[in-house]
């Protein structure tokens, strides 16, 4: 189980190594809670689509990290499309409120349910904009060192249930999971260690 944490510590590696990291570190310090997605698959056959599997934690105001709660994503896209690609995607999860749609054990849409927009990039960032007012979540996915953009609209985010009683080794709903089960994992602490490094 534990190389989902370790592939997803190199994808915040890798974003926070590229040229216009800084926007990204920044947001990043602003969010709430992070979703990845280490190998996000696109593949395209005339109609392309997205799958991936990943997980959710949550960070409290003491800064004490909540989770694993393991999620899939499933997209379809339009337009003539060929070929298979990975990518890495992530999720800053920018106020409280959006928890709620994650902790009801029922599938987000992105785009109907959850607001997504494509995380700023860049080098500076506007002290006085305040994120966390625009939108649920900020996107960000990486592929061979570059930002990869991705269509996310009408995505499916769902609970993941099955690596959820595999980690935990019994089902748990997803509301215990978020505000109650402390991250032990070794692997998962390397990861929330790095974000607190970055944020401090």
């Amino acid at each position: 189980m534990d190389y989902i944490f370790k592939e997803s510590l190199d994808v915040l590696k890798e974003l926070s190594d590229i040229p216009d990291k800084v926007m990204f570190k920044n947001v990043l310090k602003k969010a709430k809670g992070i979703v990845i997605y280490p190998n996000l698959v696109k593949a395209g056959f005339f109609v392309g689509g997205n799958y991936g599997e990943g997980f959710l934690l949550r960070k409290d105001d003491n800064n004490i990290w909540y989770g694993p709660l393991f999620l899939t994503l499933k997209g379809i896209s339009g337009g003539f499309q060929f070929g298979v690609s990975k990518i890495g995607l992530v999720l800053l999860v920018m106020n409280d409120s959006t928890f709620k749609n994650f902790s009801q054990n029922t599938n987000v849409t992105l785009g109907v349910n959850l607001d997504v927009a494509a995380g700023p990039v860049g080098r500076s960032l506007d002290a006085e904009t305040d994120y966390t007012l625009n939108a649920a979540m900020y996107s960000y996915s990486i592929s061979k060192g570059i930002f990869f953009g991705v269509s996310l609209k009408g995505s499916v985010i769902e609970k993941n249930t099955d690596r959820i009683k595999k980690f935990f080794g019994m089902y748990m709903d997803s509301e215990e999971i978020l505000y109650n089960e402390k991250i032990f994992d070794p692997d998962l602490k390397a990861l929330t260690d790095f974000i607190d490094k970055i944020n401090f």
